[in-house]
């Protein structure tokens, strides 16, 4: 079995854990009025089983120079949203015929013609994803803007970005919220929603709130992409704003440096 398989399968359980968690604390606080459902016993096995899928999770990482190198530095990330940043960034699922092996197309086999269930458990090969430059990878996780505005997901309509990887995105966004104000990451997002305000002064707080986090999940996933490509070796361009608008002012990644100085040193 491939690695990559191993650590999806993780990644998927702890997600699927976390899900059955949250709606059993909803269940149970409306029928618990006044209690706190974090201390049913439920719950508390729940806690426990997320707790050992994370550490699973932090095992399969432990193969991969990104990991080891850099995310797991950095306060807010953790196994599960750097697993799936990385699995999302080198890993592409693709579901292939159980029968013979066929790529599927629209869940149908082009070679048997035999047709998985949509919602059935599809049988998967694993094949390498590379990202040429910063804006491809923006776009897959849907950071991307449209005539300057996030496109938004429409009904009966396939979109060309990862879902996932937006909600992996937003999910950074919140945790860094919770960091303290001197982690840089923190203190980027503080910055920047401090310029909102002038920028977007007639917003709600909530709004420029999601404007700073989206923008720092923009910043963390440009360096993202940055060490990637520094520790596999591959040539790192510069970002699109910056040779074509002469931007300046780039923010290295944050955490690298201080690691190549200490293993120069």
């Amino acid at each position: 079995m491939h690695a990559a398989q191993v650590l999806n399968y993780y990644l998927k359980t702890y997600d699927a854990a976390n899900k059955t968690l949250v709606s059993t604390k909803n269940r149970l606080a409306s029928i618990m009025a006044g209690a706190d459902p974090k201390y049913h016993d439920e719950v508390q096995i729940m806690k426990s089983l997320k707790g050992k899928l994370s550490r699973r999770i932090k095992k399969e990482l432990e193969i991969y120079p990104l990991w080891t190198e850099w995310l797991e530095n950095i306060n807010g990330v953790g196994p599960f949203i750097g697993g799936n940043l990385l699995y999302m960034y080198y890993f592409k699922s693709i579901a292939i015929c159980k029968k013979c092996g066929t790529d599927l197309e629209e869940f149908k086999c082009p070679a048997c013609q035999t047709v998985s269930k949509r919602g059935g458990v599809l049988k998967f090969r694993i094949e390498d994803r590379d990202f040429a430059n910063i804006s491809k990878w923006w776009k897959f996780l849907g950071l991307h803007t449209v005539d300057g505005i996030k496109p938004k997901m429409a009904k009966g309509v396939q979109c060309d970005w990862s879902p996932k990887g937006r909600t992996i995105c937003w999910q950074f966004g919140q945790q860094i919220n919770r960091q303290i104000d001197s982690h840089p990451y923190k203190a980027y997002l503080l910055e920047r929603k401090k310029k909102r305000l002038k920028t977007h002064p007639d917003t709600t707080p909530k709004h420029r709130q999601s404007m700073a986090e989206h923008e720092t999940s923009k910043l963390f996933t440009s360096h993202f992409w940055q060490v990637a490509r520094t520790l596999d070796g591959k040539e790192v361009t510069a970002p699109y704003i910056s040779v074509i608008g002469n931007h300046t002012g780039i923010i290295p990644p944050y955490y690298f440096e201080e690691i190549k100085i200490a293993k120069a040193a």
